[in-house]
């Protein structure tokens, strides 16, 4: 399994547009800081594939096409001989140019209805047939504010697919058509989103994503927005199923700002949806020791993972 990370950045990303900070500034420095690849962070998102040419993203952020421009998996391929067999055929028969488009990005796993998740949902509308999927209040909240003005009302355009993560389902098993060797899981992430309305179930108002491989049984997660809990009771009352997937995870890509009780993880923690004032970006309060101390590495946009 393969994973891509598209964005590492928090909303805003890094450097924010009107944030003067150390490591907003360094950024537009083009400085080479020497706890990461690159300073400039997108806004998080990442891809998933099972064999390097079809993918699914889990959100899609503003930054998307940004993101693809710069990731030549994600872009459009030549295409292999019996195709252009077909494209010539298409010629021949006159069929319209939009016949020319198509994409390796075969579906999208949204995890919450923020701007900051879904505002490339907008962009990506315009490959025909998008097969999105989501839970009831993300569904909900998505159709209501932006079917009408933007067009996704349009079945041609967005195919929705509700994952049942609401009330009392905290977890939904799921499969994605074309993606046959990854089982995904949904599981539920506490809390209420922020601008959410007082006193709505927070159920499914925010998600994490695990994606087992089934040939080899590893498992990576994904959870770039996690809360933080006052305490390690309250994480462990609040957040035992995520603990669970984490415990498991051979790979755990996780919010960078969450703090969650110390227990042996297994496999590889990565830290993204890093905020510009993030602990892990000040180079001088010693954060790569602290990196080292916690095992911990920190995502980079262009990241290239295997699980």
């Amino acid at each position: 399994m393969k994973i891509l990370v598209l964005g590492s950045g928090a909303d805003g990303g890094v450097p924010q547009w009107n944030c003067s900070c150390h490591a907003c500034r360094a950024c537009r420095e083009a400085s080479q800081p020497a706890l990461k690849p690159q300073p400039q962070r997108s806004q998080s998102s990442v891809a998933v594939s099972q064999d390097g040419l079809s993918w699914v993203l889990l959100n899609a952020a503003p930054d998307i096409t940004q993101q693809i421009r710069a990731n030549p998996q994600l872009q459009p391929r030549a295409p292999l001989e019996k195709e252009a067999e077909a494209e010539k055929a298409q010629k021949a028969a006159k069929v319209p140019p939009d016949s020319d488009l198509h994409s390796p990005i075969k579906a999208l796993v949204l995890l919450d209805g923020q701007w900051q998740s879904v505002g490339g949902l907008l962009n990506l509308r315009d490959r025909a047939g998008l097969e999105v999927y989501a839970t009831p209040p993300v569904f909900e909240d998505l159709t209501e504010s932006l079917s009408q003005r933007f067009g996704l009302e349009n079945r041609d355009s967005v195919r929705w697919h509700l994952l049942p993560v609401a009330g009392s389902q905290t977890q939904a098993e799921f499969r994605i058509p074309g993606f046959g060797g990854l089982r995904f899981v949904a599981f539920a992430v506490p809390g209420a989103v922020p601008g959410a309305a007082p006193g709505a179930d927070s159920v499914g108002q925010r998600i994490a994503v695990a994606v087992e491989d089934l040939a080899s049984g590893r498992v990576f997660v994904y959870a770039p927005d996690l809360p933080t809990p006052h305490d390690a009771a309250e994480a462990e009352a609040e957040g035992e199923p995520e603990l669970a997937w984490l415990q498991d995870a051979a790979c755990l890509l996780v919010d960078g700002s969450a703090e969650w009780p110390s227990r042996s993880l297994a496999g590889r923690r990565i830290s993204t949806h890093l905020s510009h004032h993030s602990r892990w970006l000040n180079e001088s309060a010693g954060a790569d020791r602290q990196l080292a101390a916690e095992a911990c590495e920190l995502a980079f946009d262009g990241m290239v993972i295997e699980v």
